[in-house]
């Protein structure tokens, strides 16, 4: 258990609504946490997190109509 709680594993966490990827790490990072903090961006932004963002925010997306393709590795679903 104390791996799942050790934020140096995680490194940090995706800040949302910035026009970019931001990671957010804990103040008293060590290298290790950055080290996982800069891999966290760097497969934010090989997954096209943005653009999964931005399409399921669109207009379109909200009357049901979905820009998803087979594959896709993120999904954002909205929970009423």
């Amino acid at each position: 258990m104390p791996r799942r709680l050790d934020y140096a594993e995680y490194g940090g966490a995706l800040l949302t609504g910035v026009n970019g990827v931001v990671v957010v790490g804990h103040g008293r990072s060590n290298a290790k946490a950055v080290k996982n903090a800069v891999r966290q961006g760097r497969l934010a932004v090989q997954g096209g997190v943005l653009d999964v963002i931005r399409t399921s925010l669109s207009p379109q997306r909200r009357r049901g109509q979905t820009n998803r393709r087979p594959g896709d590795r993120l999904h954002i679903t909205n929970h009423r």
